[in-house]
């Protein structure tokens, strides 16, 4: 009885009136082009718990690059294929025209430019509903490649709460650069932006700090020269790691300094002859693998192994399927990590599948890659948003950690919501806000306060859609814990 009372008044103690959750800026994809019947346009769509797959009436085309933001909320604000900026309507925004200006640019209007990670959208530092929009085109010269990277400004509070583009192709950079790869980490203060991008045959990378006052540059010599076109460049969730992976099959680790933004402790990894083609990268949510592709095969590398190096497993060998036949092979490209935890790759050409890495945080096989398993209603061209750790707080006792951010340094309730309460099947989801650098543990706490369900939460996710256990009708406790906090809801299961 003592018992029962406890935890009768632990779950009563525990609850507050909650209104809305945050899912985050990351929650609908926009994927595909206009193919003709019977094939559509795509878009998934995470704010369920799960990738739920649907068709879309949507004008613009993809064909390697989209950039796209949500609000807290999950509801999508705008994105973009290099060509122009659509607002949440699927409409340009009045000013959304016109980015990129050039002829390859021009050439590319109806399909959107094949560049992948050639936009990134960042929330302004301390600037409500203020964007900041980096972009490039390519440009006919000898090999094609970048010569200026732009940025442009978005106001949500324009145009009757749609947004729209204040400045416009500002250049921010007129370098020699490679295809693509615009990637960014936060700031160790919780609240700037590093963004990172490389000057091509070189051993450069450019280092733009974004602050509140404004964009400042710097450059490093850090080792490692690409050679040809850009593949994909990535910060670990947890933004100690960066990795660049380009189509001639290297790849190069680093740490990262969050403070400075240098990068140290190069390694090079030369995959061939293992592949001819690659581009492909991902981080694992607890930043202990790294994942990278060929068109044939994909790799999982330890992080926290001795010698990162001779730690490589196979995961996958493309099993020779076409999508939806021949001569659209379901191979693998480049990858991009969901909200719900779990990785999802595309292929080297059109198709009408994804692949899924199910548990990324797993070791060699276990991460459960499936291939083909996504199936989209629409041909989908190289395409997966340019998405960053938008989650990322303040490195917790270093010198730069020098800001108080309220909403960071105090949550303690993570927003928690339980859905559908009562529960009425087997399947319960959750939608929650943890400080991004911690893992969480969820339970599911019985009337006598014994755990009879545990899930691990990964880092860099908001959102999970879980199969409990059969459990008898009665009241119950779902319990989610990071770091020092807890917080516990009550859900009666009929």
């Amino acid at each position: 009885m003592m018992r029962y009372k406890y935890f009768c008044s632990l779950i009563f103690l525990c609850i507050s009136h909650f209104n809305g959750f945050s899912q985050g800026y990351t929650s609908v994809w926009q994927l595909g082009y206009n193919a003709g019947p019977p094939y559509s346009k795509s878009v998934l769509n995470f704010n369920s718990g799960l990738a739920i797959i649907d068709s879309i009436n949507r004008p613009m085309n993809f064909s390697a690059e989209e950039a796209a933001i949500c609000d807290s909320n999950g509801e999508l604000l705008f994105y973009t294929n290099g060509i122009y900026v659509a607002n949440r309507n699927h409409v340009a925004m009045p000013n959304g025209s016109g980015l990129n200006p050039g002829l390859f640019t021009d050439d590319w209007n109806n399909d959107g430019l094949p560049i992948f990670q050639g936009a990134l959208i960042l929330p302004w530092p301390d600037q409500y509903n203020k964007y900041l929009l980096i972009h490039e085109t390519l440009d006919y010269n000898a090999n094609i490649h970048p010569t200026t990277l732009y940025y442009s400004l978005i106001d949500m509070n324009l145009a009757g709460g749609l947004g729209d583009i204040y400045e416009k192709n500002d250049t921010l950079l007129e370098r020699y650069l490679d295809w693509g790869g615009i990637t960014a980490c936060k700031h160790a203060n919780g609240r700037d932006w590093w963004v990172l991008v490389h000057k091509h045959a070189t051993d450069y990378f450019y280092k733009i700090l974004i602050t509140p006052l404004g964009l400042s540059i710097d450059s490093q010599s850090v080792g490692g020269i690409n050679s040809d076109y850009g593949g994909t460049s990535l910060f670990s969730s947890d933004g100690n790691w960066f990795a660049t992976f380009d189509n001639l099959s290297k790849l190069r680790l680093y740490n990262f300094d969050r403070c400075t933004g240098l990068l140290n402790n190069f390694q090079y990894i030369n995959l061939i002859p293992d592949s001819v083609i690659a581009g492909g990268l991902s981080f694992s949510p607890k930043s202990n693998f790294l994942y990278v592709s060929s068109l044939t095969e994909v790799y999982q590398y330890d992080l926290n192994a001795a010698n990162i190096i001779s730690s490589k497993k196979t995961i996958a060998i493309y099993d020779g399927y076409y999508s939806p036949s021949p001569p659209f092979e379901s191979t693998f490209l480049f990858h991009m990590l969901g909200p719900d935890g779990k990785i999802y790759i595309n292929s080297g050409s059109s198709v009408v599948d994804l692949h899924v890495i199910n548990f990324p945080d797993s070791l060699d096989t276990l991460c459960n890659l499936q291939q083909h398993s996504i199936h989209l209603p629409g041909f989908n061209k190289n395409t997966l948003p340019n998405h960053i750790n938008y989650w990322l707080g303040p490195e917790n006792g270093s010198p730069c950690d020098t800001i108080l951010t309220v909403q960071e340094k105090s949550i303690n309730n993570f927003n928690l919501l339980v859905t559908p309460n009562p529960v009425t099947s087997q399947t319960l989801k959750i939608f929650y806000r943890m400080p991004q650098h911690l893992g969480g543990l969820l339970e599911v706490i019985d009337i006598n306060g014994k755990s009879v369900y545990k899930y691990q939460l990964p880092m860099w996710s908001t959102q999970q859609s879980l199969t409990l256990p059969n459990l008898s009708s009665g009241l119950y406790a779902v319990s989610l814990t990071a770091g020092n906090n807890r917080v516990v809801r009550k859900i009666m299961i009929e």
